[in-house]
This record gives structure tokens, C-alpha cells and sequence, in this order.
């Protein structure tokens, strides 16, 4: 009776013992996944470096908490797009950006290192098109300092150009502090009634505005002086018929 008691209680404590051992293992097996991963530390940050080796720019990012957030600059245009996105536990970035309108404009995909020193990767349109390597590393700059601050009434006005019949007016707001500039082009005659555009430009250079038609292959340049607008247009066929000609023109400022 003994025996049967003992080799009871021993199958017992073996049994307990190979739990616990596997037990044991699994937690091993756990700290050691969680030892292997990267620790995401919370940064404020300021990047420099290119897009396709060619366009500069300078970049603030925030991380918290695995979430990204700030702005980045291309040094030529001085206007900041708003950065939001993810880093995950191997550094694995993905970047949202967008405009001052709030469109998503492109996104940035790449790899900071453990040193949060550099991050680099590929920057594309917001459906994969049109994609770019970047590259940033770690700056003492201020991005702040490449961004262009305008009055906002330095443009804001109505301006006037007539051709033949044709009667065009623009209507300009701003620029903002970042860089935007509405605009509104009517044109009115015998045979245009109706015809137009807006949209927001963006500066470019102290006194030289683009817009980019996201619906079309529209773009209109804007040149600005002191009481006059230079006016010329690519592809805004869809806008004003054959017979109302071209958004080209200078544009007086009207008294």
C-alpha cells in the first residue's frame, strides 16, 4: 500500500514539475521577445537632408508614444506640410503628409536607426505613384527659420485684364503665414459667361506663386508686383472655352 501511495505522489510531483518547467520556459521565452525589441523613447527632433537626392528639406518630428507628429519644409518653397504617423518596435516609419487644406499630399516610408540619427527611406504620392528615396539626419537647424512669414494683406485685392472682349478678373487673399494664396479668375464676354477657376496657390519664391490642379493637368504661375499680377497658365483648356482665350495676362490692381 505504501508503494502505491509513493509512486502515486511521485507521478504527482513530476507532473507538477514538467508545468512549471514549461511554464517557467514560456515566461523565459516571453521576457527574451520583449528584451529583443526596440524601446521607442519619446523625441522632439529636427531632420535635414533631401528627397531624390535633389530637393532639400528640413523636418520636425515629434514621437509619443509610438505616434509621430510635426512638419517638414522644402527649403526652396518655404511652406511647412504637416507631418502625422507611426513608428513601430523596429523602427519601422510610416508618414502621412499633408497640406495646409488638409489633403494628404504623399507619405513617408523608411527606417530610423536606434540612435535616432537617421531616417531615411522612400517618400510617395498618396497612391504609391511617383516614388522617391529620402534621406534625414539628425540637425541643429530650425526648420522655422526656412519657412517664408508674408503680411496677409501684401496681394490680397481685385485685379483686372481685358482682352478684345474678354473681361478677366482675379481675386487674390494673402498670403497666409504659410505660404498660401487664394485666388479666384472670372472671365465674362459674348460668349464666356460662366467661365473660371480657383484655388490656392502656393509661394514658390518671395514674389512667384504655383497651383496645381488636383482633378486636372491645370497650372497657373502667378508672378506678383507692386500694383500688377503676371498671370500665365498650362492645360486650363477645361476651364474657359476656345473663344474666352487663355487666364494669361497682367492684372492691374483695381483702385
Amino acid at each position: 500500500m505504501k508503494n502505491v501511495i509513493f509512486i502515486i505522489l511521485s507521478t504527482i510531483i513530476v507532473s507538477c514539475n514538467q508545468n512549471l518547467e514549461s511554464d517557467i520556459s514560456e515566461t523565459e521565452k516571453t521576457i527574451s521577445k520583449v528584451q529583443n525589441k526596440t524601446i521607442i523613447k519619446n523625441f522632439n527632433k529636427s531632420f535635414e537632408g533631401t528627397i531624390n537626392y535633389k530637393y532639400d528639406i528640413i523636418m520636425t518630428l515629434v514621437c509619443d508614444n509610438n505616434s509621430l507628429s510635426g512638419t517638414y519644409t522644402y527649403k526652396s518653397q518655404g511652406v511647412p506640410l504637416k507631418l502625422q504617423g507611426t513608428i513601430d518596435e523596429n523602427n519601422k516609419v510610416v508618414i502621412n503628409e499633408f497640406n495646409s487644406k488638409g489633403s494628404m499630399t504623399g507619405v513617408f516610408r523608411g527606417t530610423l536607426n536606434t540612435n535616432e540619427t537617421i531616417l531615411k527611406g522612400n517618400w510617395s504620392k498618396p497612391d504609391g505613384s511617383k516614388e522617391m528615396p529620402f534621406v534625414v539626419s539628425l540637425s541643429s537647424n530650425n526648420e522655422s527659420s526656412f519657412q517664408k512669414k508674408k503680411n496677409n494683406s501684401q496681394w490680397t485685392g481685385k485685379y483686372n485684364f481685358v482682352s478684345g472682349e474678354v473681361h478677366n478678373i482675379l481675386k487674390i487673399k494673402g498670403p497666409s503665414s504659410d505660404g498660401a494664396i487664394y485666388f479666384e479668375i472670372e472671365q465674362s464676354g459674348p460668349s464666356c459667361m460662366g467661365s473660371g477657376i480657383s484655388g490656392t496657390a502656393y509661394l514658390t519664391k518671395s514674389n512667384v506663386a504655383n497651383f496645381e490642379d488636383d482633378e486636372s493637368q491645370c497650372h497657373i504661375n502667378f508672378t506678383f508686383n507692386s500694383n500688377t499680377i503676371q498671370v500665365k497658365e498650362y492645360d486650363c483648356g477645361d476651364y474657359h472655352g476656345a473663344r474666352c482665350g487663355l487666364f494669361d495676362g497682367w492684372y492691374s490692381l483695381e483702385h
